[in-house]
């Protein structure tokens, strides 16, 4: 499974990290969803600048949209 993670505010080059990671299998009341489709939301930039109200302690996991089928349960 492959994750995008703001490592620190800045540009995508310098703010933003892929990684690899194991999936996890879902605990009682989860999902584990197989994403087809993720857009760039106009919030993840402003996360990974600095400019969204939201303030995440950094690493962070960016995403807030979606398209996909649940897998398991």
């Amino acid at each position: 499974m492959k994750r995008i993670m703001v490592t620190k505010i800045g540009t995508p080059e310098e703010g933003l990290s892929l990684q690899t990671v194991d999936p996890l299998d879902p605990q009682a009341g989860e999902v584990l969803i197989k994403v087809y489709a993720r857009p760039i939301h106009p919030a993840d930039l402003l996360i990974l600048n600095g400019r969204h109200f939201i303030k995440p302690d950094f690493p962070c996991v960016v995403g807030i949209e979606g398209m996909g089928r649940v897998v398991a349960h």
